[in-house]
């Protein structure tokens, strides 16, 4: 099995990570492009959407957030992130710090 063999993504952090100041830089932006390319990126789908919402309104998250998290639920996915306690509330989110 490849160390790459079911990672995914949300469109949503591909955003946030292309925002970064770092990726005015067009050859850093195509390494970050290069380097997303090897997963899974899942787009925002109704079902995404409507769980978005539900998650944002009932647990105060901030949109995008709530997207990540809808997506990491919808596909039975461990979300890594540095900001636990920003995911905390929701029990049925698997999670973890990446390090």
């Amino acid at each position: 099995m490849s160390t790459n063999e079911g990672i995914i993504f949300s469109a949503i952090t591909e955003a946030e990570l292309l925002a970064g100041k770092a990726n005015s830089d067009n050859d850093k932006r195509e390494r970050l492009l290069h380097f997303l390319h090897r997963w899974d990126k899942k787009v925002v789908d109704n079902a995404v959407s409507a769980l978005a919402g539900d998650i944002s309104r009932t647990y105060g998250l901030s949109i995008p957030d709530a997207i990540i998290a809808a997506t990491c639920i919808l596909n039975n996915a461990e979300l890594l992130t540095k900001n636990l306690k920003d995911f905390k509330k929701l029990k049925e989110l698997k999670m973890r710090s990446p390090y």
